[in-house]
């Protein structure tokens, strides 16, 4: 058995129908960063849970001087506004989004 990941793959028919399902509820899909670059997508709702748990901190707006540590030395120059803690990636992985169009 194998212990690769799947990345859940996000279909949709056009950009149109994609902008419909972006502006429900919790669909927003935001950029997250890693130490050394992009980590990948994640869905709104996985974004909060992981902002609130501490495993993913707002570069733009640290909330403790712990987090503006972090934002300013492990991800100086990056241009996401979210990254998520080296200690976590490997958790994280599983909840990167790609989206397609047909």
């Amino acid at each position: 058995m194998s212990d690769m990941k799947i990345i859940p793959i996000l279909k949709f028919n056009s950009e149109s129908e994609f902008m419909i399902w972006y502006n429900q509820d919790n669909n927003h899909i935001t950029g997250i960063a890693s130490e050394n670059s992009f980590f990948g997508d994640l869905k709104g709702d996985d974004l909060v849970r992981f902002v609130s748990s501490g495993k993913i901190i707002s570069l733009d707006d640290p909330k403790t001087p712990s987090e503006k540590y972090i934002a300013e030395n492990y991800f100086k120059g990056n241009f996401a506004s979210y990254g998520v803690l080296p200690e976590y990636e490997v958790e994280l992985k599983e909840f990167i989004v790609t989206i397609e169009f047909d």
